[in-house]
């Protein structure tokens, strides 16, 4: 098909959709009952262009504004803009734009200055096989799990030229970085999702005030069945023991027959770059200082707010670079605004990201999906149906930690009413969002991982969703097997 007709598909759905919408869709200001599969319109739209299309950017914005045009209909125009100011507004989003920022910064430093390149160099003497190089990147995120944000951009970023040098693909790279990014945060209790949920658990009267922590380990940890199976199922990948198929068997086809480690689109080749050669002095002392003083910062001085712990460790760093030498002053400054517009198409689509995430919300997106769920659950299978429920909508809109803020006492509720274990629905709601995460098409965690491996989004999602969907099976069987046993 070609990319006129493609175009011409994807806006004349959207064109017949606002239509719609704006001739039989709810009133303005009607309750998020009267929105039903309405609220699901903007989510299957997204999914359809972008996989149509292989636009992801465009995706973000005609679906929020389609998102839009049913909760506004003919003053869609003006709601827009109202939407996109409230995502400017809401100090969670401007956590989440700066933090992105900030590690676009970190990148560039490490870029610049040739540090990223001298620690892959140093890490490929230890490397000897694509395999085992892959494994460095399998294991490396998990003592950076704090914040799975920091954690698969560091090891994105500098095992993507390590494994560039064994011809490893990148959207092979960028399948394990992903894989091992976010599970590790769940697993520890340093963990970034393990920190939040713990707190919800007190939030929400399943933990005693300062026993979030504890409760979550002991009752809700040795159920998350599929941040184990995404850990495990990317390990047998780079063992081999799963073959590679799909379009990640045409990628390393590719490479083998001397084709580039980065997939071409439509003719170019994507974000592919020379290796920095690092500046006179450089060492590894230059690549660890920041990643130890961000924390450090971390840990004894900001409490685990990453934010202040980035931008302290960062500012530090630069200090240390310009007192070495390795940087100027103006190379440091430099740095810092070069690594903010590295990140400015990520930031793009994380501010139409927010707005659809919120505006679906509104509409009564999570509330469509529970009670299409609650006419089959029952108390045997409970744990299966919120996993697969909750996997279902992230796939097509990743809320990440707004889904259990939102869902975790409806799936409270709900397993009280039926008799069910509270704790291993928690467990399956967690697993859903990882999942989300980890294989939603518009997901954050994408986002920073294809920024951070220099590749394609859209090449990056199409290539790991198969695996991805292996430990999906593997957990759902897992929840299958919990709920019938307890």
């Amino acid at each position: 098909m070609s990319k006129t007709m493609r175009n011409i598909i994807c806006y004349g759905l959207l064109i017949i959709l606002s239509i719609a919408a704006i001739v039989a869709g709810p009133e303005v200001g009607s309750p998020i009952e009267a929105y039903g599969f309405w609220s699901a319109i903007p989510v299957l739209f997204i999914f359809t262009f972008i996989i149509i299309t292989t636009r992801t950017i465009e995706g973000f914005l005609w679906a929020t504004v389609l998102a839009c045009v049913i909760k506004y209909k003919g003053l869609f125009f003006q709601g827009t803009m109202d939407e996109i100011q409230l995502t400017f507004q809401d100090p969670d989003s401007i956590w989440l734009f700066l933090i992105f920022a900030l590690a676009g910064v970190l990148f560039m430093i490490l870029n610049k200055s040739g540090a990223g390149t001298f620690f892959a160099r140093a890490m490929a003497k230890f490397a000897k096989s694509a395999k085992v190089s892959l494994l460095f990147t399998w294991i490396l995120p998990t003592p950076l799990c704090i914040d799975d944000y920091m954690s698969m951009l560091t090891v994105g970023a500098c095992m993507s030229p390590v494994n560039d040098e064994f011809k490893v693909p990148r959207e092979m790279t960028a399948y394990v970085v992903r894989s091992a990014g976010a599970p590790p945060a769940c697993f520890l209790p340093i963990g970034a999702w393990a920190i939040f949920v713990a707190s919800l658990l007190e939030a929400n009267g399943m933990a005693e005030t300062g026993a979030g922590v504890a409760t979550y380990l002991t009752k809700v940890m040795p159920f998350l069945f599929f941040p184990m199976a995404g850990m495990l199922v990317s390990l047998l990948v780079i063992l081999g023991v799963i073959p590679k198929f799909g379009r990640m068997k045409k990628a390393f086809e590719r490479v083998e027959a001397g084709g580039p480690v980065s997939p071409v689109v439509e003719g170019e080749e994507v974000g592919v770059e020379e290796a920095t050669e690092p500046r006179p002095g450089v060492n590894l002392i230059h690549f660890l200082v920041p990643i130890v003083l961000i924390f450090l910062f971390a840990f004894f001085v900001f409490d685990l707010e990453m934010l202040y712990s980035m931008t302290a460790g960062i500012s530090v760093t630069l200090i240390f670079y310009v007192a070495t030498k390795v940087f100027s002053i103006m190379d440091a400054i430099s740095a810092v605004y070069e690594g903010f517009n590295y990140m400015c198409e990520m930031l793009v689509m994380l501010i139409f990201g927010f707005s659809l995430c919120r505006l679906v919300s509104e509409l009564g997106f999570t509330e469509y999906v529970v009670g299409l769920a609650e006419s089959v659950v029952t108390p045997a299978l409970f744990p299966v149906i919120i996993f697969l429920v909750f996997a279902i909508s992230e796939f097509f809109v990743s809320f990440n930690y707004t889904l259990y803020m939102i869902a975790m006492p409806i799936v409270i509720a709900l397993a009280e009413a039926l008799g069910a274990n509270p704790y291993v629905g928690i467990a399956a709601l967690v697993s859903a969002g990882v999942w989300g995460y980890l294989a939603c098409f518009s997901a954050d965690g994408g986002i920073l991982v294809s920024g951070a491996c220099s590749l394609s989004l859209y090449e990056e999602n199409m290539a790991q969703i198969p695996y991805m969907v292996i430990a999906l099976v593997l957990a759902a069987l897992g929840y299958l097997v919990a709920g019938l046993v307890m």
